[in-house]
């Protein structure tokens, strides 16, 4: 066998600031080439005009680039291509803003708080891995990200939540905030019931806001014991979570089910019935296998379409062999409207079944480049 390699392409990047200034010593790291996410390891630092030249960079195909350095933020989604041309990138200094947290009655400094950075106000944007305690009254959040706009949220046991509106890059003056105490009375109250009709104890609920989501795993949300909008609940399967004015839901994942909930305005107390969990069972069509499939997975269509959802992590998925009949099954699905999407072992993902709400409870077959469901909801329905 004859392995036959081509010459490397040319990659010109020039790292600037927001006044045109060359920034030395910015890292640049590649995300991804075509289809192939960190499958291409590459990084490079700029010199001390900037610049950075990349001599065997891929000849074709779109680059995705990410910069950082110290002190500067993070530039992502950068989509460039190999050539002659230089490629100028815009950098934005980090910023650091510094405040303080009052109670807006007293007047007084709050002993204890967390404030963390967001961006973006067309989906939940907060990032709590950022999140900084404050204490007796002062704090400092850092802005990380080239991504508009910034925004910070101050939250304390309690009171009611306060977001910043957007600050101005380069804007470093100190400011002050006045949070206000929650009314008695308001907090979210409510019981679980299990699938055998009894209280659901040790179930993990969570609350879904404006600016909250959950990621579901088999059994439990992941991330459950870092998250303080995901409780246990207690022996007599009863919650409560203080009432954030962004609150419209609350969901429920035990081993032997899962539920969801909204609610309006009124604070009376809650039932939320776990439903047994579904299951999909079915056969890969060789018509469907035009490349080797790698994996399989479920989506719920409707979670992208409001704030504060439920995603079903890739543990909702199942690894196929490489024969010409798979049997494939999800021994663990919610009972959303779902989507079944097919990984191949190189390219794209692609959607080729979707169910209306309620998992299909029988069998799923892809035979001749048709689909045939038949549901809990809808047994005759094919």
């Amino acid at each position: 066998m004859d392995l036959v390699l081509r010459p490397g392409g040319m990659l010109r990047l020039m790292l600037v600031d927001e006044d045109g200034s060359g920034v030395p010593g910015a890292e640049v790291i590649l995300e991804q080439w075509k289809e192939y996410r960190h499958r291409v390891k590459w990084k490079a630092f700029a010199d001390g005009m900037g610049r950075v030249v990349w001599d065997g960079a891929p000849p074709d195909g779109e680059l995705n680039l990410c910069v950082r350095g110290k002190g500067w933020c993070y530039t992502r989604d950068i989509r460039v291509e190999s050539g002659e041309s230089e490629h100028r990138i815009e950098m934005r200094q980090e910023l650091r803003l510094r405040g303080s947290v009052i109670d807006a009655e007293t007047k007084r400094p709050l002993a204890e708080f967390k404030v963390f950075p967001g961006y973006s106000t067309d989906e939940p944007c907060w990032e709590r891995l950022d999140t900084r305690r404050g204490a007796e009254g002062g704090f400092e959040v850092i802005f990380s990200e080239k991504r508009n706009p910034w925004r910070f949220r101050v939250e304390a046991e309690g009171y009611l939540p306060f977001v910043s509106e957007p600050i101005a890059p380069g804007n470093n003056q100190p400011v002050e905030v006045s949070l206000r105490r929650l009314e008695p009375g308001t907090d979210i109250v409510g019981s679980v019931i299990g699938p055998d009709g009894a209280p659901a104890s040790g179930a993990e609920v969570a609350l879904l806001t404006l600016e909250h989501d959950v990621r579901l795993s088999l059994g439990g949300f992941i991330g459950s014991g870092e998250d303080p909008l995901i409780v246990i609940t207690d022996a007599s399967g009863t919650f409560r979570f203080p009432s954030p004015h962004e609150a419209h839901s609350v969901a429920v994942v035990r081993k032997d089910g899962f539920g969801i909930v909204r609610f309006g305005a009124s604070r009376e107390p809650m039932t939320v019935p776990l439903r047994p969990w579904g299951r999909i069972e079915g056969v890969v069509d060789p018509s469907a296998r035009r490349r080797p499939i790698e994996a399989l997975w479920l989506s719920d269509p409707a979670a992208s379409e409001y704030r504060g959802r439920v995603h079903l992590d890739h543990a909702h998925s199942s690894r196929v062999n490489h024969g010409s009949s798979e049997f494939l099954a999800f021994g663990s699905g919610p009972r959303l409207g779902v989507s079944w999407h097919q990984r191949p072992a190189e390219g794209r993902s692609r959607r080729f079944l979707h169910h209306r709400r309620g998992v299909p409870a029988g069998r799923v077959l892809a035979e001749g480049g048709s689909t045939r469901t038949r549901s809990e909801a809808d047994p005759d329905r094919a």
